[in-house]
């Protein structure tokens, strides 16, 4: 992780469930922005490319999913402009792909050299219970303790990914302030209708 700390330019790339977004939300911070290209990228593309214009005054700008606006030459060109800008400017940049760096489809070699200056890290799908242990983190993080015996039940009986596990943390942590009860296997079966 030492290399990332400095690094100005982050490629992470990983398969579904590798907890790209989730990591890219969890670097923002006050000074930065995530800008989530799939959704620009269902815009037509000259509208999409504006919402990238003038992001350099962030500290760290978090491009998620690049893979999805490669391959098109309107958002290659803006892309390229915003990574000289960030690198004139001092800032960062954190990209996350669904593929590797070497598989994207890019037509501008300005950009494929651009991006070729980047870290790149690949992150690896969690585990069942590996995505438990985080939200079980992220629980303790606000007061909640979700026990081991309450996951081994839940583990089986809901969505693996982060999206649904984290919808299921805020409705534990709002049902349990509310009833002012402990999550339990009796209040989790009542609570989702098991």
């Amino acid at each position: 992780m030492h290399k990332l700390q400095y690094a100005q330019f982050i490629y992470l790339w990983g398969g579904e469930g590798s907890g790209k977004s989730h990591l890219s939300y969890a670097t923002c911070d006050s000074d930065s922005i995530l800008i989530p290209l799939k959704t620009l990228q269902s815009i037509d593309a000259e509208r999409g490319v504006d919402a990238i214009k003038g992001l350099e005054s962030y500290q760290l700008i978090v491009l998620d999913d690049i893979d999805v606006v490669v391959g098109d030459r309107i958002w290659e060109e803006e892309l390229f402009h915003l990574f000289n800008r960030v690198k004139d400017g001092g800032k960062r940049l954190l990209i996350t792909a669904s593929s590797p760096l070497s598989e994207l489809q890019i037509v501008l070699p300005d950009l494929q050299s651009r991006l070729s200056e980047a870290v790149v890290e690949k992150l690896v799908a969690l585990s069942d219970r590996d995505k438990w242990a985080v939200v079980q983190q992220r629980a303790a993080a606000r007061g909640m303790k979700i026990g081991d015996e309450v996951v081994e039940f839940l583990i089986n009986r809901t969505a693996r990914d982060f999206h649904t596990l984290f919808t299921l943390l805020e409705k534990l942590d709002e049902q349990t302030l509310i009833a002012q009860r402990k999550i339990t296997i009796p209040f989790v079966k009542k609570l989702l209708g098991f």
